[in-house]
């Protein structure tokens, strides 16, 4: 384009000299002359190297005026996306770029993602699975430092970080940014719920406190045969004792581990307990590992209590009333502990997380299209795709046509494409939930699934982030194996209380005091 305007320029200057000659016309003055006219005559203009000169203005609000190409690496779900899908190709035009994705499937990302890194032919962007991701690129000085370009061309993305993103997407290493996460908009996942048909058989009220809550599942063990009154993750039990199901948990501003929190003792003596009354599925450390086969002892009406995402409180329903047209699982609030906590964990707020490569060409500008994710015309289109196509406003709001409105429908188009760091916010989430439904327009069974999500909203606590030091990096995946095989023996009995705090005495002198104290000085750092 410049080239163009600097032959159209010589051409022009051409024939304006050629009519100066001719004699044909009168010279004009110039609209504006100088003050001193021999220094104006002396003094000669400049000369306008090509890369000074000006494009000329027009209608093309785009961000590029070239077409700015981009090598974008990203974890391969076809199932899920189309290529070259609908939001892709407007993403194209709208900021003027073209990015060729390199796409690796999942069960390969970590292996091939070495290889990359390996054979130092780096795409541009890097989309890796989570931030921990950044961690050794960081270290091999693959991706770049983000602090100065978020701070100068990313106000947008800065906006939606609250004060704990801040805490997460800093590097143990150096305390900088080397990664921008996408967010989810969504506080609300997880929730506890049992069958509220045999709750009523019972004649019983839905339990609050801890002491009501076994004195329920009680009643279910004596009043029911075969049903299991407690299947699934032993989460809500630690949390109804302050301990963070994620593990690691800031406990008064220093990390510690569930194993070494100062209510452990007391919670796992409860598990041993409860396991020993048949309280708590017999095959918890076996079955808990698939998710399938928790559903499966509630479809067989094999079970009474549990705590999943909300929505299997509307696919449980609908799925057990095939032979229990009276059933119901309905959620409650999280259990109040014998020290006052009530808490569940909420959903993550952070997905894949974006990485400028040390060989890109172009920072500042990479920096602006990540940034232009996080604008309103970013997330219109990552998550409700093209007015007219996919969605329309309603009332000044954003509704997803009905054949958009679900999962499955709107993400074959490009919409919510969770590898790539985008805002997916709780108006799309809730649309494609509930089929583009308003609340008073869903059907009780869907009911069941929002009012779990919603109903928990205020006893939500994030997962708590974890550094990934040097020492977590060399010993944290064999020292949480071994605490919790020996946890799992000693809540059904086949070791002492003694005996497992002898194994974390061990494994404390073994490096488990080592990571949580680098973990803390990486906390302090970048506090």
């Amino acid at each position: 384009m410049k080239k163009a305007f600097l032959l159209f320029a010589v051409m022009l200057a051409a024939i304006l000299i050629f009519a100066a000659c001719s004699g044909n016309e009168e010279p004009q003055p110039d609209p504006v002359q100088p003050d001193n006219q021999e220094q104006a005559d002396a003094t000669p203009a400049p000369v306008e190297e090509p890369g000074d000169v000006e494009e000329p203005e027009d209608d093309d609000d785009r961000m590029f005026a070239e077409t700015f190409r981009i090598r974008w690496l990203e974890e391969g779900r076809p199932h899920l996306y189309d290529d070259n899908n609908m939001v892709e190709q407007m993403i194209n035009e709208m900021l003027n770029v073209e990015i060729e994705y390199i796409q690796i499937p999942h069960i390969q990302f970590e292996e091939q993602l070495g290889l990359i890194l390996a054979s130092r032919d780096l795409p541009d962007i890097i989309n890796f699975l989570n931030l921990a991701g950044t961690a050794e690129w960081a270290m091999q000085g693959a991706i770049i430092p983000l602090d100065d370009l978020l701070e100068s061309h990313g106000q947008d993305i800065l906006s939606h970080w609250i004060e704990d993103d801040w805490l997460r997407v800093r590097s143990a290493t150096d305390g900088r940014i080397y990664g921008i996460p996408a967010i989810t908009d969504v506080p609300g996942a997880f929730s506890v719920m049992y069958r509220q048909d045999m709750l009523e058989y019972l004649e019983l009220e839905s339990p609050r406190t801890l002491d009501e809550f076994i004195a329920v599942l009680e009643a279910v063990r004596d009043g029911f045969d075969d049903v299991i009154p407690y299947a699934g993750l032993l989460r809500p039990f630690q949390n109804a004792f302050g301990i963070q199901s994620t593990v690691w948990q800031i406990y008064n501003d220093e990390y510690v581990t569930r194993f070494t929190h100062p209510n452990y003792v007391e919670y796992l003596e409860l598990m041993v307990q409860m396991y020993s009354d048949r309280l708590i599925d017999p095959e918890f450390f076996t079955r808990n590992a698939v998710t399938a086969n928790i559903e499966e002892l509630f479809f067989s009406n094999r079970a009474f209590m549990t705590e999943q995402w909300a929505a299997f409180a509307q696919t449980a329903t609908t799925t057990i009333r095939e032979i229990h047209p009276e059933a119901i699982m309905m959620s409650t609030d999280p259990i109040v502990g014998p020290h006052g906590h009530q808490q569940i964990m909420g959903r993550s707020r952070w997905m894949a997380a974006g990485a400028i490569s040390s060989q890109a060409d172009r920072p500042e500008d990479l920096m602006r299209v990540l940034n232009w994710f996080f604008t309103y015309d970013g997330i219109t289109l990552t998550n409700f795709g093209v007015e007219g196509e996919t969605f329309e406003y309603v009332n000044g709001e954003q509704r997803l046509l009905p054949d958009f409105a679900g999962f499955i429908e709107s993400r074959r188009v490009g919409i919510n494409k969770a590898v790539a760091p985008i805002v997916m916010t709780s108006e799309y989430f809730f649309q494609a939930q509930l089929a583009g439904l308003t609340t008073d327009e869903i059907s009780p069974e869907i009911r069941l699934f929002y009012d779990g999500m919603m109903r928990n909203i205020p006893f939500i606590y994030l997962p708590a982030h974890t550094f990934t030091t040097p020492a977590f990096t060399a010993n944290w995946a064999n020292i949480y194996q071994v605490l919790t095989d020996s946890e799992v023996q000693t809540i059904i009995g086949a070791q002492s209380i003694e005996a497992h705090l002898n194994n974390i005495a061990r494994e404390r002198a073994n490096g488990l005091d080592e990571i949580a104290r680098e973990m803390n000085e990486s906390l302090d750092m970048v506090r």
